[in-house]
């Protein structure tokens, strides 16, 4: 992965700076051990440091099995025990290396609390290489201002072929996870996982790699079954008609799997979903779904 790290602030505690890896096969992230804490009062190459040393331990970590794949519930580190109540008094900021150039931005904070940051929010740029006391004084910086809040329910992003997707959030019970850390553009996780520590149920936009091979049924199926296991339902369609070019779906024994493939200048852009069958109950099970299709129906590409 490129080099980034997650860092949460809160001015009683200080400052704790995460680090993610990701899940093989796919471009799904979750937080690996260990995370950094640093006192509200540390000096801007104090703090500086300890975000390199998260950035280095991000660039390194290697992809495990979805299976092994836990996320490091580094929130429990101040003494809070759910993530939900943790994003709540604590500001985010996300710091990762694009290019030649260091992006530092505040998320912004839902009406629910959760963190909300995506691809055009406002961000400071370092060039590289850069030193420990500017990438400190920098997030100091942006730390020294007012948090910012976000509510808008009808939400867009320009893809890396300069076309516009909007679509409907969905509801407050899917967590925004912004780019979720990894080349995705948007991750959307569902509460519930946050008892399980895994991200089994979501929804994704994802940034167009073709990490099928080819967009066949035939790849498209072996590669579920090498990521997910045993298939006991699949199906795939076609569409002629832009921008949906393929929708499939399928289950395994456990899991509801779902990908909605546009067009998207020269490549596809995935929208990827999968839903825990065995670890919700029957009614957010359906309440999941009917907010997966209401994204689906909502989906709107303008070209460039």
């Amino acid at each position: 992965m490129r080099r980034s790290a997650v860092l949460y602030y809160n001015p009683d505690f200080g400052h704790i700076i995460t680090s993610r890896a990701l899940k093989r096969g796919t471009l799904l992230g979750y937080v690996t051990e260990p995370s950094i804490t640093v006192d509200s009062q540390a000096n801007a190459g104090l703090l500086g440091d300890a975000i390199n040393k998260a950035m280095e331990i991000t660039k390194n970590a290697q992809p495990l099995e979805p299976s092994e794949a836990k996320d490091y519930e580094f929130w429990q580190l101040t003494g809070i025990k759910r993530y939900n109540t943790f994003t709540k008094e604590f500001r985010c900021i996300s710091i990762y290396e694009n290019d030649d150039q260091l992006v530092i931005t505040e998320q912004k904070r839902e009406k629910s609390g959760h963190h909300v940051g995506r691809k055009g929010d406002p961000a400071t740029h370092l060039p590289l290489p850069t030193t420990p006391t500017q990438i400190g004084a920098a997030v100091i910086k942006i730390l020294s201002g007012d948090a910012t809040t976000e509510d808008d329910t009808n939400r867009k992003f320009e893809t890396h072929f300069g076309n516009t997707v909007s679509y409907i959030r969905p509801s407050d019970a899917f967590l925004d996870l912004g780019d979720g850390g990894t080349d995705a553009y948007q991750i959307f996780r569902h509460e519930e996982d946050e008892e399980n520590g895994d991200l089994e149920t979501f929804i994704g936009f994802m940034v167009s790699h073709n990490h099928y091979g080819q967009y066949s049924e035939r790849e498209i199926k072996e590669k579920w079954q090498q990521w997910y296991g045993e298939l006991e339902e699949f199906q795939y369609k076609e569409f002629s008609d832009a921008p949906l070019k393929i929708e499939v779906t399928g289950k395994t024994k456990t899991t509801y799997l779902a990908s909605y493939l546009y067009q998207d200048g020269e490549e596809l852009l995935e929208v990827q979903a999968a839903i825990d069958m065995s670890k919700l109950s029957e009614r957010i099970y359906k309440e999941a779904m009917d907010e997966l299709q209401k994204i689906i129906r909502s989906i709107k590409i303008t070209p460039i």
